[in-house]
């Protein structure tokens, strides 16, 4: 039966608590390790489930409670939704923003009765670091535009390259959706300070244009800027 990341049974998958002791625990539960961090997310696949990623705290490092890794897959779970619907209200073409799933984990990984929860993620075909770098500098005008788009809108993401990376059929991919509600002071977020981390990938044609389209109004969606959060009533993206 194929894998339902809504409603399959997870105790399959994650059978002993102490696996997300460490990151290393995770790998010898059968788990292939995409990303480790002690005080982040850690990101991690498994052979019987291809298609999707699962992201949890790890407990060595700094331990976040239970309560507050809920809130954070919340907030990352409720970013993508948002990225995805602004995406579908402005056709956008050339973005594309995984769909994620909050699920409770077996009992016996809560603590003092307060349940354990891990984010279930679509995985995408990326490109790899170097060829999504390459590829932004010579990225075509109508990716750019779209690029644009969701970054005005969504002034507060972590907006470097390794989390806007290519996809292999030539989309940019919104796969770090945490910070999509921090903008800070709006004006001063109206002069796009994250054109800096693409400054160093971008040649000087393709930021001559993000600027000008940015600063023409063009690349507008502030109609998504002050949204009220739903993030608690939110089952997915």
């Amino acid at each position: 039966m194929a894998f339902d990341p809504a409603a399959s049974n997870l105790s399959a998958l994650f059978r002993n608590p102490d696996m997300f002791e460490s990151a290393d625990d995770w790998a010898d539960a059968g788990f292939e390790i995409i990303r480790a961090s002690d005080n982040k997310i850690t990101v991690a696949s498994h052979e019987s489930v291809p298609g999707y990623l699962f992201k949890k705290y790890v407990n060595s490092g700094k331990r976040e409670a239970l309560d507050d890794q809920l809130k954070n897959y919340q907030t990352r779970l409720e970013g993508a939704r948002r990225i995805r619907r602004l995406i579908d209200a402005k056709k956008l073409e050339h973005a594309v923003a995984p769909r994620k799933w909050l699920r409770t984990l077996p009992e016996e990984f809560g603590s003092r009765g307060e349940p354990a929860h891990i984010l279930i993620v679509e995985r995408l075909n990326l490109l790899d670091a170097d060829a999504s770098e390459k590829a932004y500098g010579r990225i075509d005008e109508r990716v750019l535009r779209d690029l644009c788009v969701v970054l005005y809108a969504f002034r507060g993401l972590d907006s470097t390259t390794k989390n806007l990376p290519h996809t292999t059929d030539g989309k940019i991919a919104f796969i770090d959706t945490e910070r999509w509600n921090r903008h800070g002071d709006r004006e001063k977020n109206r002069q796009r300070p994250w054109l800096k981390y693409l400054n160093e990938h971008l040649s000087r044609s393709s930021m001559k244009f993000a600027i000008a389209l940015l600063s023409s109004g063009d690349a507008g969606a502030d109609d998504f800027y002050d949204e009220e959060s739903t993030s608690s009533s939110s089952p997915s993206s």
